[in-house]
């Protein structure tokens, strides 16, 4: 369970795991002359590159959950820390969910009066091998725009 079928002709290399910033004004999503997107350098342990994954931005963070790659659907989950562009893996406890890829994820707080610690809503999703296909089909067919 979980693994991508040997047909499969991506690559690991097909799959990235860059982290890229675009700064924008303050003020609101003013793009200025001067915005220009760059590569970002990080520390920590980076997730392995993927397509599929669900992404969330809550206050300073970015958690990244699920996906697939080259050789398997994913069931991790990686936080990426804004301010510091660091990477960590949170140790989770208690069973996990599936394998999946293009799951939905949210925030919310479990505890209306402790706003800063929401329970995250991982729900949906596919292990279907013809979903994963799609992916790589149409990232190679935008491959180079």
């Amino acid at each position: 369970l979980g693994r991508v079928p040997s047909r499969s002709t991506i690559t690991r290399q097909d799959y990235l795991s860059e982290v890229w910033f675009l700064r924008i004004d303050a003020a609101g999503l003013v793009f200025t002359d001067r915005a220009t997107w760059r590569r970002g350098e990080t520390s920590g342990a980076s997730p392995c590159g993927r397509a599929g994954h669900a992404a969330l931005a809550v206050g300073p963070h970015v958690v990244i959950a699920g996906g697939v790659n080259a050789q398997r659907f994913l069931a991790d989950l990686h936080v990426f820390h804004a301010a510091s562009a660091c990477w960590s893996s949170p140790r989770v406890f208690g069973p996990l969910p599936t394998a999946r890829m293009r799951p939905a994820l949210a925030a919310a707080p479990a505890d209306p009066d402790d706003v800063r610690a929401p329970t995250f809503f991982l729900f949906g999703g596919t292990r279907a091998w013809g979903a994963a296909a799609a992916v790589a089909t149409a990232t190679t067919r935008h491959d180079g725009d």
